[in-house]
């Protein structure tokens, strides 16, 4: 993780780089079309794992950079997952990422909240927006609490770190 943790710099300053690759607790979500999924369908690919609200301003503030990292970058090595936790009106996230034009990314909710309650209780979260950076295997090699412009040089540096470092 050494190598990684040079490149948590600048725009990417917040990011905290694990000494060691951590199993991260299981969960679930849904997709679009309402199947469940696990971190276990995207294993062979990097995933930086965003929970995010519409009631959260922060969140709302970096949905736009995490649209265009995941517009420069997502493919068959790296995928951004941005799981929505609104709680309520499950129309309301959807509608918020069509009017502003967040388009790159792959509608995903946990409307229960375990994601969140999960990486609470492991010490992974405080609060909302919070990020995870998970390698191939699908362990957590960092975390960053709050709102970071995703689409800097510093991030993509950053995902290619984690890309290079199979």
């Amino acid at each position: 993780m050494a190598p990684l943790a040079g490149l948590a710099k600048g725009e990417m300053a917040g990011m905290r780089i694990l000494s060691r690759p951590e199993k991260l607790p299981e969960f679930t979500f849904v997709d679009g079309a309402g199947a469940t999924k696990t971190m276990a369908d995207f294993k062979g690919k990097v995933t930086l794992l965003n929970l995010w609200a519409t009631w959260c301003a922060p969140c709302k503030l970096e949905m736009p950079a995490l649209n265009a990292l995941q517009g420069a970058m997502g493919g068959k090595d790296f995928e951004v997952l941005a799981i929505n936790m609104d709680s309520r009106d499950a129309g309301k996230p959807r509608e918020w990422l069509k009017d502003n034009r967040i388009d790159h990314l792959t509608y995903y909710a946990d409307t229960p909240g375990k994601i969140f309650q999960a990486l609470r209780g492991a010490g992974r979260a405080s609060g909302l927006p919070v990020t995870l950076l998970i390698n191939r295997d699908g362990c957590l090699v960092g975390a960053l609490d709050g709102a970071a412009e995703w689409h800097s040089e510093d991030a993509k540096a950053l995902v290619k770190g984690a890309i290079g470092g199979r």
